[in-house]
């Protein structure tokens, strides 16, 4: 696995099924794939950074970094729900009755995406732009850019983190001082 193998990473995407089950239990339908995939990224990372000392405790080691992504998820969720208003009645505007404040400010924010999209990498922008905003389906990127299944996958995991870091950085460093409430 450290020489970076494609048979030997396969092997672990596929190798951890009990991990896959325990994500779709904690997480739900909808998120346990892109954890999932986000486990098998930050296993390769620190696997070819040598923080994994026994590879025969690899499962072990895996459910350890497969807890604490169910805990930060269940803590994020919290903090969602407590930032959401009490009321629906509250958040429920026409869209038309939209300010111009908000509508410079999503087209602020629109355009910080697509600043960080086009720092991406050719290849994962390429990924991430076919997949979720022109709704193709994974099996015709993977056909068209000649990937398997695993690299379509690593590839957008790491793509999708790369962006969300990138667009945290440039809010934090206030180049994009917005933020849209529904």
């Amino acid at each position: 696995m450290a020489r970076g193998d494609d048979s030997a990473t396969e092997d672990l995407y596929f190798g951890l099924d009990s991990i896959r089950g325990f994500f779709r239990r904690h997480l739900g339908m909808e998120l346990y794939e892109d954890a999932y995939h986000e486990l098998i990224v930050d296993l390769l990372v620190q696997i070819h950074g040598g923080k994994l000392r026994d590879p025969h405790h690899l499962d072990r080691y895996a459910f350890g970094i497969a807890r604490n992504k169910v805990a930060r998820g269940v803590r994020q969720l919290l903090q969602d729900r407590h930032s959401e208003p009490l009321s629906e009645d509250m958040s429920e505007q026409p869209e038309s009755a939209s300010s111009p404040e908000r509508a410079a400010a999503q087209q602020e924010t629109v355009g910080m995406a697509m600043r960080v999209l086009d720092a991406l990498r050719p290849q994962e922008r390429e990924v991430l732009m076919r997949f979720y905003f022109d709704e193709q389906s994974a099996a015709m990127i993977q056909a068209d850019l000649d990937l398997n299944r695993t690299q379509f996958r690593l590839i957008k995991c790491r793509a999708k983190a790369r962006f969300t870091e990138m667009c945290q950085a440039r809010l934090a460093a206030g180049t994009a001082y917005t933020r849209l409430t529904a």
